[in-house]
């Protein structure tokens, strides 16, 4: 009797432990499963909310993580629908702002749509409707999606989906149905796979607005900027002053042979490199210890290269001429550069923040971020970008941020999970 109750209990033990695993996944063997919000992390319903009917999709789901906002708020920060029809460009805007709750705290939410796509060739094996993993995922981690319905104004939550745990080609899951909520009628409804075409999921993250990267203050750029000015412009007279005397001291001489037995006026090649080499490394010096090495590494990607020897021991005027000429260039390009030195970038990353940014240059780490925040008073200059949060893979690229020649408003960047073998992370920048 004691062994038969033993056992009993040990059953139940098991029984228990499989249950609390599963608690935000249930599977009915290897074939159907349905994903959910728990309860308890849902706002009551019943209670109707009143306001535009986007609005107030989008503050419940900011009421879900505990910020407290109102519809009127929302829609007033981002105009009338009237003046703006496309619903999908106010939904984009609404999740992707930062935001005061009603109590006064700030938060930020960033979010990317993601579209539920249907096949219906009969002829295909992966004929239906297609969800992706990022929303089963969403929701087995209590993250509220909203649904924005293809073909009317109608957005709602989705608190549980049902789908079958066979993978299609590209990932996705066969979409079967689940449950929506409405909080304009306070309302749930069971779904079906039929009830949708190709609809647009947002997946929103929200929490405490993060902090910026501040290394940097107003007062050193204030500070920078005017040594750097100072020594741009006493380079400046110096590179005249040799280009001067070159051309009194060093006047040119007749060479032949450049043109089959032609003669031409040329300078010695070593005088005209020397004056090349010479404003160029001090410039480099100003720059490196000025801490403006990203503005050094876009100095040296962009400087004109002194005659090379492979041209003998003359150049011809006109190509001495055409090299001062890019330096002068150089020179009014970097003093206009340095008069804005420092911009705000801010950063993001889909499908989650909390990504590690590096600026860099070469082996050196000049700035350094978490996702989605970004950098106050960075100074321009071209930067190595490095992107890296565990589980994606890593983006790695080499003179790709420029801040010189463009003036960004954020780096994006769409982070590709590790166990894709197709797709690699891509960033680029928004103006």
């Amino acid at each position: 009797m004691k062994g038969t109750l033993l056992l009993a209990l040990i059953f139940c033990s098991l029984f228990l432990v499989a249950n609390s695993a599963l608690a935000k996944q249930e599977c009915a063997g290897t074939i159907r499963c349905r994903v959910f919000i728990s309860p308890t992390k849902l706002p009551p319903q019943g209670k109707v909310q009143s306001g535009t009917p986007w609005a107030v999709s989008v503050a419940y789901i900011f009421s879900i993580y505990g910020y407290s906002i109102t519809p009127e708020s929302i829609e007033g920060q981002h105009g009338s629908r009237l003046l703006r029809p496309n619903l999908h460009d106010v939904l984009y805007d609404a999740f992707n702002s930062n935001w005061d709750s009603t109590d006064g705290r700030a938060f930020t939410s960033r979010a990317e749509p993601i579209t539920i796509k249907r096949d219906d060739n009969p002829f295909r094996r992966e004929s239906g409707l297609h969800v992706q993993p990022s929303v089963v995922t969403a929701l087995n981690a209590d993250q509220p999606v909203l649904l924005q319905m293809a073909y009317s104004e109608k957005t709602l939550v989705l608190v549980s989906l049902d789908y079958e745990a066979h993978q299609f080609s590209d990932g996705s899951y066969y979409f079967s149905g689940g449950t929506v909520f409405d909080p304009t009628i306070g309302q749930t409804k069971i779904v079906s796979s039929e009830d949708f075409t190709d609809e647009v999921v947002w997946i929103p993250h929200v929490g405490e607005t993060p902090q910026w990267e501040t290394s940097i203050s107003n007062g050193q750029v204030q500070t920078v900027r005017h040594d750097v000015s100072r020594d741009l412009a006493n380079i400046s007279t110096d590179f005249d002053s040799l280009n001067n005397e070159l051309q009194i001291y060093h006047r040119p001489i007749a060479a032949s042979g450049f043109l089959q037995d032609t003669t031409v006026l040329c300078y010695r090649r070593l005088e005209v490199a020397n004056i090349v080499v010479i404003t160029i490394n001090l410039i480099s010096e100003s720059l490196q210890s000025n801490g403006l090495h990203a503005l050094n590494q876009w100095v040296k990607m962009k400087s004109p290269a002194p005659p090379d020897s492979q041209l003998g021991d003359y150049i011809t005027v006109a190509t001495a001429t055409e090299l001062f000429r890019q330096v002068h260039s150089l020179l009014r390009k970097l003093t206009n550069t340095v008069n804005d030195l420092a911009i705000d970038v801010a950063t993001r990353t889909s499908p989650e923040p909390g990504a590690q940014m590096q600026l860099s240059t070469g082996k050196l780490t000049v700035r350094s971020t978490r996702t989605n925040t970004g950098f106050r008073n960075l100074f321009r200059g071209t930067y190595d970008l490095k992107v890296t949060k565990s589980g994606y893979k890593p983006f790695v690229q080499v003179a790709v941020v420029d801040l010189v020649d463009y003036s960004p408003k954020v780096l994006v960047c769409r982070l590709v999970p590790v166990d894709n073998h197709v797709e690699e992370s891509e960033c680029h920048e928004e103006f």
